[in-house]
C-alpha cells in the first residue's frame, strides 16, 4: 500500500493565538482531510513525528488529536504497523444464496479479484470429506486475492472436483467471477450448504498479502457450495481481514 502524502501545511492552519486548543486544531485539519477524501479509507497516515513537524506542534499534541479521531471512529491503529483511515465496514449476511464476493463488490469500484495461482492437487482428508470424494482424488485448487478499490481484503483457496471443472481457473482469471465461471461449465444454479466461521491471528504470509499487521485478527470462513441436485461443487477456505467485514446471521 502506498502511503498517502498530506498536502503542504497552509499558512495559519494552527493559530496559537486562538482560544481553541492546538490539539483540537490538528484534529479538525486531519478530519477535514479525511472527509474531503484527501485521505481515503485504508490510507496510512504519516507518523506522529511527521505530523508534529507538519503542524509545528509537540508529538503529545498530535497524539491527543489522533486519540480524538479514534474515539470518533475515523481512524484505527495497528500497533507496530501504522495509523490508518478507518474503512467503511460492510455487513455480510450469512445465507444460502449470499456470496461474500458479491457483498465486497458493493464497496469496490472495480473487479479486484486476482488469481494468485492454480494447480491440480490430491484432495486431503478435509477437502475429500467436504466434496464427498475418495481420499486423494484430483481437485483443482485456485488461490484468490480479493480487494476493495485496490486494498487487499480476502484470501481464498477454492477446491473444485475434477474432471467436472477442468479449466475453471482460466474462466475465473478471465471473468473474476465464480458464478460466471461455474455457469460456463454447466452449473447455473447453486447455493451455500455450509459455512463455518472462526477467528485467528494471520500467518506472516497472510499478513503480507492482506497488507496488515500480524497483531490484527482475521476471520476464517470455510464454506461448501452444492448444485441444484445437492452435489458438492466447491469447497473454499477463506481468510478475511476484519478491517472490512462484519458477518450478520438473521433468525
Amino acid at each position: 500500500m502506498v502511503r498517502k502524502v498530506l498536502p503542504p501545511l497552509e499558512q495559519g492552519v494552527v493559530d496559537r493565538a486562538r482560544a481553541l486548543p492546538l490539539w483540537r486544531q490538528v484534529q479538525a485539519e486531519l478530519e477535514r482531510d479525511i472527509k474531503k477524501g484527501e485521505l481515503a479509507a485504508g490510507d496510512r497516515l504519516p507518523t506522529e513525528a511527521e505530523l508534529a513537524l507538519r503542524f509545528d506542534v509537540h508529538r503529545h499534541t498530535v497524539r491527543r488529536a489522533l486519540d480524538a479521531l479514534r474515539d470518533k471512529e475515523l481512524i484505527r491503529v495497528e500497533h507496530g504497523h501504522g495509523i490508518y483511515v478507518r474503512e467503511r465496514t460492510v455487513a455480510h449476511e450469512v445465507t444460502p444464496e449470499g456470496r461474500l464476493s458479491a457483498t465486497i463488490r458493493q464497496l469496490s469500484r472495480s473487479n479486484d479479484r486476482k488469481v494468485l495461482g492454480s494447480k491440480r492437487v490430491q484432495a486431503d482428508q478435509t477437502v475429500s470429506r467436504a466434496l464427498r470424494l475418495r481420499s486423494r482424488s484430483p481437485v483443482q485448487r485456485v488461490d484468490l486475492l480479493g480487494g476493495i478499490n485496490g486494498i487487499p481484503a480476502t484470501l481464498s483457496a477454492m477446491y473444485f472436483p475434477l474432471p467436472r471443472f477442468i479449466g475453471i481457473e482460466n474462466y475465473i482469471d478471465e471473468t473474476g467471477s465464480i458464478s460466471t465461471s461455474l455457469a460456463r461449465l454447466g452449473v447455473d444454479k447453486y447455493q451455500r450448504k455450509e459455512t463455518r466461521i472462526s477467528a485467528r491471528m494471520p500467518s506472516r504470509a497472510e499478513a503480507e498479502l492482506l497488507d496488515q499487521a500480524r497483531t490484527l485478527p482475521v476471520m476464517t470462513i470455510l464454506s461448501l457450495d452444492v448444485d441444484e441436485h445437492g452435489q458438492p461443487i466447491a469447497y473454499s477456505q477463506s481468510c478475511v481481514s476484519t478491517r472490512w467485514l462484519e458477518l450478520v446471521v438473521r433468525f
